[in-house]
Protein backbone atom coordinates (compact mmCIF):
# COMPACT_ATOMS: atom_id res chain seq x y z
CA UNK A 1 0.00 0.00 0.00
CA UNK A 2 2.58 2.23 0.83
CA UNK A 3 5.54 1.56 -1.05
CA UNK A 4 6.24 4.54 -3.79
CA UNK A 5 6.63 1.42 -6.42
CA UNK A 6 2.85 0.32 -5.55
CA UNK A 7 0.83 3.09 -6.29
CA UNK A 8 -2.76 2.34 -7.69
CA UNK A 9 -2.84 -0.35 -4.91
CA UNK A 10 -6.14 -2.23 -5.65
CA UNK A 11 -6.92 -1.44 -1.69
CA UNK A 12 -6.80 2.04 -2.33
CA UNK A 13 -10.37 3.54 -2.61
CA UNK A 14 -9.92 7.40 -2.62
CA UNK A 15 -6.36 8.46 -2.74
CA UNK A 16 -5.11 11.83 -3.39
CA UNK A 17 -3.18 11.77 -6.33
CA UNK A 18 0.81 13.62 -5.94
CA UNK A 19 3.33 14.57 -8.45
CA UNK A 20 6.59 15.21 -7.59
CA UNK A 21 6.22 19.38 -8.19
CA UNK A 22 6.31 22.21 -5.47
CA UNK A 23 2.54 22.30 -4.00
CA UNK A 24 1.75 18.80 -5.60
CA UNK A 25 3.54 16.63 -3.91
CA UNK A 26 3.17 14.11 -0.62
CA UNK A 27 5.31 15.62 2.06
CA UNK A 28 4.07 13.39 5.19
CA UNK A 29 7.24 11.77 4.95
CA UNK A 30 9.07 15.34 5.53
CA UNK A 31 6.86 16.19 8.14
CA UNK A 32 7.63 12.65 10.05
CA UNK A 33 11.25 12.44 9.97
CA UNK A 34 13.74 14.14 12.54
CA UNK A 35 16.38 16.00 11.80
CA UNK A 36 19.29 14.15 12.17
CA UNK A 37 17.60 10.71 10.49
CA UNK A 38 19.89 9.67 7.83
CA UNK A 39 18.97 7.43 4.99
CA UNK A 40 20.54 3.69 4.82
CA UNK A 41 20.26 3.70 1.10
CA UNK A 42 21.93 7.49 0.53
CA UNK A 43 19.02 9.48 -0.12
CA UNK A 44 19.08 13.32 0.57
CA UNK A 45 16.04 13.53 2.49
CA UNK A 46 14.37 16.63 3.52
CA UNK A 47 13.81 16.62 7.28
CA UNK A 48 11.13 18.35 9.32
CA UNK A 49 10.53 16.02 12.25
CA UNK A 50 6.76 16.74 13.24
CA UNK A 51 4.78 13.71 13.38
CA UNK A 52 4.92 11.59 15.86
CA UNK A 53 3.28 8.31 17.59
CA UNK A 54 3.28 8.55 21.50
CA UNK A 55 4.75 5.75 23.12
CA UNK A 56 1.12 5.07 25.39
CA UNK A 57 -0.14 4.23 21.99
CA UNK A 58 2.62 2.25 20.26
CA UNK A 59 3.33 0.17 23.73
CA UNK A 60 -0.32 -0.96 22.95
CA UNK A 61 0.76 -2.95 19.59
CA UNK A 62 1.92 -6.52 20.05
CA UNK A 63 5.64 -6.47 19.27
CA UNK A 64 4.79 -9.47 16.35
CA UNK A 65 2.33 -7.08 15.00
CA UNK A 66 3.82 -5.88 11.84
CA UNK A 67 2.40 -2.82 11.46
CA UNK A 68 4.26 -2.06 14.28
CA UNK A 69 7.53 -1.61 12.06
CA UNK A 70 6.05 1.38 10.20
CA UNK A 71 6.62 3.15 13.58
CA UNK A 72 10.53 3.79 13.75
CA UNK A 73 11.58 3.28 17.41
CA UNK A 74 14.90 3.34 15.99
CA UNK A 75 16.98 4.86 13.39
CA UNK A 76 20.32 5.67 11.99
CA UNK A 77 21.75 8.80 12.62
CA UNK A 78 25.15 8.59 10.40
CA UNK A 79 27.26 7.31 13.43
CA UNK A 80 24.95 4.89 14.95
CA UNK A 81 21.27 3.89 15.45
CA UNK A 82 19.25 6.30 17.89
CA UNK A 83 17.13 4.47 20.15
CA UNK A 84 14.07 7.22 20.25
CA UNK A 85 13.22 6.09 23.84
CA UNK A 86 16.38 6.12 25.38
CA UNK A 87 18.35 8.45 23.62
CA UNK A 88 16.46 11.24 21.79
CA UNK A 89 15.87 14.50 23.46
CA UNK A 90 13.33 15.91 21.97
CA UNK A 91 9.45 15.46 22.05
CA UNK A 92 8.82 11.61 22.59
CA UNK A 93 7.23 9.15 20.60
CA UNK A 94 8.43 6.74 17.59
CA UNK A 95 8.52 8.23 13.74
CA UNK A 96 5.75 7.33 11.53
CA UNK A 97 7.23 5.96 8.04
CA UNK A 98 3.99 4.37 6.61
CA UNK A 99 5.12 6.33 3.52
CA UNK A 100 8.36 4.90 2.58
CA UNK A 101 11.88 6.56 1.21
CA UNK A 102 11.57 7.60 -2.58
CA UNK A 103 14.47 7.01 -4.51
CA UNK A 104 13.63 9.49 -6.84
CA UNK A 105 12.48 12.91 -4.65
CA UNK A 106 13.59 14.25 -0.95
CA UNK A 107 10.35 13.31 0.68
CA UNK A 108 9.24 16.45 -0.05
CA UNK A 109 6.67 16.65 -3.34
CA UNK A 110 6.60 13.13 -3.14
CA UNK A 111 4.54 11.38 -5.88
CA UNK A 112 3.11 8.87 -3.45
CA UNK A 113 -0.62 9.02 -3.17
CA UNK A 114 -1.98 10.51 -0.42
CA UNK A 115 -4.50 7.38 1.37
CA UNK A 116 -7.95 8.89 2.10
CA UNK A 117 -9.88 5.66 2.52
CA UNK A 118 -9.15 1.88 2.08
CA UNK A 119 -10.70 -1.26 1.63
CA UNK A 120 -10.03 -2.13 5.55
CA UNK A 121 -12.01 0.36 6.82
CA UNK A 122 -14.97 -1.23 5.49
CA UNK A 123 -14.32 -4.55 6.16
CA UNK A 124 -13.97 -3.25 10.04
CA UNK A 125 -16.71 -0.70 9.67
CA UNK A 126 -18.96 -3.59 9.08
CA UNK A 127 -18.08 -5.47 11.53
CA UNK A 128 -18.90 -3.09 13.71
CA UNK A 129 -21.77 -2.32 12.27
CA UNK A 130 -22.76 -5.98 12.53
CA UNK A 131 -21.32 -6.03 16.36
CA UNK A 132 -24.07 -3.22 17.04
CA UNK A 133 -26.79 -5.33 15.29
CA UNK A 134 -26.50 -9.25 16.38
CA UNK A 135 -23.54 -8.74 18.92
CA UNK A 136 -19.76 -10.42 17.94
CA UNK A 137 -21.07 -12.52 15.63
CA UNK A 138 -18.86 -15.47 13.39
CA UNK A 139 -19.33 -12.98 10.63
CA UNK A 140 -18.18 -9.90 12.18
CA UNK A 141 -14.63 -11.91 13.55
CA UNK A 142 -13.64 -13.18 10.41
CA UNK A 143 -14.19 -9.93 9.10
CA UNK A 144 -11.45 -9.08 11.95
CA UNK A 145 -9.34 -11.81 11.04
CA UNK A 146 -8.82 -10.88 7.78
CA UNK A 147 -7.71 -7.92 8.78
CA UNK A 148 -5.09 -9.32 11.42
CA UNK A 149 -3.94 -12.26 9.42
CA UNK A 150 -1.73 -10.25 7.40
CA UNK A 151 -0.16 -8.43 10.49
CA UNK A 152 0.53 -11.59 12.30
CA UNK A 153 2.34 -14.67 11.42
CA UNK A 154 0.95 -18.18 11.08
CA UNK A 155 -1.80 -16.17 12.16
CA UNK A 156 -4.59 -19.09 11.84
CA UNK A 157 -4.57 -21.49 14.81
CA UNK A 158 -2.18 -18.51 16.99
CA UNK A 159 -2.93 -16.89 20.10
CA UNK A 160 -3.68 -13.57 17.80
CA UNK A 161 -6.81 -15.35 16.30
CA UNK A 162 -8.14 -16.90 19.27
CA UNK A 163 -8.19 -13.65 20.96
CA UNK A 164 -10.64 -12.84 18.86
CA UNK A 165 -12.53 -15.93 18.43
CA UNK A 166 -13.04 -15.86 22.76
CA UNK A 167 -15.00 -12.35 22.45
CA UNK A 168 -18.37 -13.22 23.26
CA UNK A 169 -19.57 -9.71 24.67
CA UNK A 170 -20.54 -6.76 22.86
CA UNK A 171 -19.00 -4.37 24.45
CA UNK A 172 -15.54 -6.12 24.93
CA UNK A 173 -16.04 -6.49 20.78
CA UNK A 174 -16.88 -2.96 20.29
CA UNK A 175 -13.89 -2.01 22.23
CA UNK A 176 -11.76 -4.53 20.87
CA UNK A 177 -12.85 -2.79 17.36
CA UNK A 178 -11.67 0.13 18.34
CA UNK A 179 -8.19 -0.76 19.66
CA UNK A 180 -7.94 -2.64 16.42
CA UNK A 181 -8.30 0.29 14.44
CA UNK A 182 -5.95 2.58 15.89
CA UNK A 183 -3.45 -0.29 15.49
CA UNK A 184 -4.85 -0.42 11.82
CA UNK A 185 -5.20 3.20 10.94
CA UNK A 186 -2.22 4.87 12.85
CA UNK A 187 -1.82 8.37 10.93
CA UNK A 188 -4.67 7.90 8.63
CA UNK A 189 -6.69 10.28 9.96
CA UNK A 190 -9.01 7.88 11.56
CA UNK A 191 -9.08 8.37 15.33
CA UNK A 192 -10.65 11.67 15.91
CA UNK A 193 -13.95 10.57 14.38
CA UNK A 194 -13.55 6.76 15.95
CA UNK A 195 -13.37 7.95 19.45
CA UNK A 196 -16.44 10.55 18.85
CA UNK A 197 -18.45 7.60 17.41
CA UNK A 198 -17.23 5.36 20.30
CA UNK A 199 -17.70 8.08 22.76
CA UNK A 200 -14.24 8.68 23.90
CA UNK A 201 -12.83 11.69 22.78
CA UNK A 202 -12.91 14.08 25.82
CA UNK A 203 -12.30 11.00 28.25
CA UNK A 204 -9.29 10.18 26.46
CA UNK A 205 -8.24 13.55 26.09
CA UNK A 206 -8.42 14.17 29.69
CA UNK A 207 -6.65 10.49 30.31
CA UNK A 208 -3.75 12.16 28.10
CA UNK A 209 -3.71 15.38 30.52
CA UNK A 210 -5.66 17.76 28.10
CA UNK A 211 -7.58 18.83 31.19
CA UNK A 212 -9.68 21.76 29.07
CA UNK A 213 -11.41 18.93 26.72
CA UNK A 214 -14.86 19.35 27.56
CA UNK A 215 -17.88 17.76 25.67
CA UNK A 216 -18.19 20.60 23.13
CA UNK A 217 -15.16 19.65 21.74
CA UNK A 218 -16.55 16.89 19.68
CA UNK A 219 -17.72 19.63 17.11
CA UNK A 220 -15.79 22.37 15.13
CA UNK A 221 -16.50 26.16 16.02
CA UNK A 222 -18.85 28.40 13.68
CA UNK A 223 -15.68 30.76 12.19
CA UNK A 224 -17.09 34.18 13.52
CA UNK A 225 -16.26 35.32 10.01
CA UNK A 226 -18.47 32.46 8.62
CA UNK A 227 -21.24 34.31 11.20
CA UNK A 228 -20.92 37.31 10.22
CA UNK A 229 -21.54 37.16 6.54
CA UNK A 230 -24.66 34.69 7.21
CA UNK A 231 -26.18 35.75 10.32
CA UNK A 232 -28.99 33.03 9.42
CA UNK A 233 -26.37 30.69 10.88
CA UNK A 234 -26.98 30.25 14.32
CA UNK A 235 -25.96 27.85 17.27
CA UNK A 236 -29.37 26.14 18.73
CA UNK A 237 -27.95 24.33 21.38
CA UNK A 238 -24.62 23.61 23.08
CA UNK A 239 -23.72 20.89 21.54
CA UNK A 240 -25.56 21.43 18.43
CA UNK A 241 -25.52 23.73 15.26
CA UNK A 242 -27.57 23.15 12.00
CA UNK A 243 -27.74 25.37 8.80
CA UNK A 244 -30.66 27.51 9.30
CA UNK A 245 -30.09 28.93 5.52
CA UNK A 246 -34.14 29.76 4.80
CA UNK A 247 -35.71 29.23 7.90
CA UNK A 248 -34.94 29.87 11.72
CA UNK A 249 -35.55 27.74 14.39
CA UNK A 250 -37.52 30.01 16.79
CA UNK A 251 -38.87 27.95 19.28
CA UNK A 252 -38.75 23.96 20.51
CA UNK A 253 -41.83 23.81 22.71
CA UNK A 254 -44.04 21.62 21.19
CA UNK A 255 -44.09 18.22 22.72
CA UNK A 256 -43.06 15.36 20.55
CA UNK A 257 -42.80 11.77 20.38
CA UNK A 258 -40.52 11.39 23.74
CA UNK A 259 -43.37 12.75 25.77
CA UNK A 260 -41.36 15.58 27.16
CA UNK A 261 -40.35 19.15 25.63
CA UNK A 262 -36.57 19.98 23.67
CA UNK A 263 -34.62 22.36 26.29
CA UNK A 264 -31.75 24.01 24.96
CA UNK A 265 -29.39 22.59 27.72
CA UNK A 266 -30.54 18.84 26.48
CA UNK A 267 -27.22 17.00 24.61
CA UNK A 268 -27.94 16.37 21.16
CA UNK A 269 -26.21 12.91 20.07
CA UNK A 270 -26.89 13.09 15.98
CA UNK A 271 -29.49 14.82 13.51
CA UNK A 272 -31.01 13.46 10.49
CA UNK A 273 -32.27 16.08 8.54
CA UNK A 274 -33.04 14.02 5.90
CA UNK A 275 -35.28 11.53 8.41
CA UNK A 276 -36.69 14.94 9.61
CA UNK A 277 -36.10 13.76 13.55
CA UNK A 278 -32.84 14.30 15.91
CA UNK A 279 -31.88 12.55 18.98
CA UNK A 280 -30.89 13.85 22.90
CA UNK A 281 -29.59 11.67 25.30
CA UNK A 282 -30.69 13.25 28.47
CA UNK A 283 -29.99 11.87 31.67
CA UNK A 284 -33.40 10.52 31.81
CA UNK A 285 -32.43 8.73 28.40
CA UNK A 286 -32.83 8.51 24.98
CA UNK A 287 -35.47 10.60 23.21
CA UNK A 288 -36.42 10.87 19.41
CA UNK A 289 -38.10 14.19 18.09
CA UNK A 290 -40.01 14.71 14.79
CA UNK A 291 -38.40 18.02 13.98
CA UNK A 292 -42.07 18.17 12.01
CA UNK A 293 -43.92 19.33 15.07
CA UNK A 294 -41.44 21.96 16.35
CA UNK A 295 -42.61 25.42 15.57
CA UNK A 296 -40.55 27.25 12.82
Amino acid sequence: IWSPSNQRNSEVIFPIPNFPEGGLGNCFLAHALPADYVSQNGIALTKWGGFLVPWDFYDTYDPKDKRRNALLATYWNGKKMVDRRTEYTGKPGAVPMKYQENPSTTGQWDASEYVINRYAEVILARAEALNEIYGPTQEAKDLVHEIRERAFDNYKGSKYEKEINDITDKDAFRAHLLKERGWEFCWEGMRRPDLIRHGELISNAIARGKLMAEPKHILYAIPQSVIYENPNLKYLFPNLFLFCICMNLTACSEKNSGGDNLQSGDEIISFEPDLNTLIRNPASGWTLYDLSLIHI
